[in-house]
């Protein structure tokens, strides 16, 4: 006895059948079913066929756009992460010329050394951001001018990419293709 719960399985729901591969299969099959079309009597099937093409590459062009749009928040994140951290490497020099390596002072913009800043996370980025713009803000007095603006500008560059990057990938996840 045949088993009839093949029938009501959806045949092309599988990762060995690519969203490009039904996508060119399904062209062709749209245009086959026109060419040998006798009389129109299939003109509903390819109706039906045609619309159901259209939200499938509909939701394909969605998926491609979602997962570009991830990426390019993920190269913001990372590129306003290095203006951080290479910030934080140029400036050492000056708080270590201010007030010496041994100083408390310098203890409170580098308590590990340069190496912590060069080991964060994303985890603990923003705690270091948060340390080091505090401690400038105490010590601006003693500081250059402009010293605070630049942290401050890439900061908060930072910060509004993380949160649009955590927003976007909230609301945006990929659901799986059905045709």
């Amino acid at each position: 006895m045949r088993n009839l719960e093949i029938f009501f399985e959806n045949h092309f729901d599988t990762k060995e059948i690519s969203d490009d591969n039904m996508d060119i299969f399904t062209q062709d099959h749209i245009e086959r079913l026109k060419t040998n079309n006798p009389d129109n009597k299939y003109d509903t099937l390819v109706a039906d066929t045609e619309k159901k093409y259209g939200d499938y590459y509909g939701a394909k062009t969605s998926e491609s756009t979602i997962e570009a749009q991830r990426e390019a928040a993920t190269v913001d994140v990372e590129n306003h992460a290095k203006g951080f951290l290479g910030l934080v490497s140029m400036k050492e020099g000056i708080i270590r010329g201010t007030w010496g390596i041994n100083s408390s002072i310098y203890q409170e913009f580098y308590p590990h050394g340069i190496t912590e800043y060069n080991r964060a996370t994303r985890a603990t980025l923003n705690d270091l951001m948060d340390r080091y713009l505090a401690a400038a803000t105490k010590y601006t007095a003693e500081l250059p001018a402009n010293f605070i603006e630049s942290f401050t500008t890439v900061i908060n560059d930072y910060k509004t990419a993380r949160t649009l990057q955590r927003n976007f990938l909230s609301k945006n996840t990929i659901k799986p293709l059905y045709f």
